[in-house]
């Protein structure tokens, strides 16, 4: 991997994990795709829909 593919992956990590911690529906949705899904072993696969709706009730 590249030193420029590997920092462009960090960064995405790094928006990703800001935007989690932000608990911001629309700034997590800009950082995952639609087929996205949350992997738990209490609950396996959650969905991108489900995992956002969840945040922006606060669930």
């Amino acid at each position: 991997m590249s030193a420029a593919a590997l920092e462009a992956l960090e960064e995405a990590e790094r928006a990703f994990n800001a935007a989690m911690v932000s608990n911001d529906p629309a700034r997590i949705a800009a950082c995952i795709t639609q087929d996205w899904v949350l992997v738990t072993p209490e609950r396996g696969p959650i969905p991108a829909q489900v995992i956002l709706s969840a945040i922006g009730s606060g669930v």
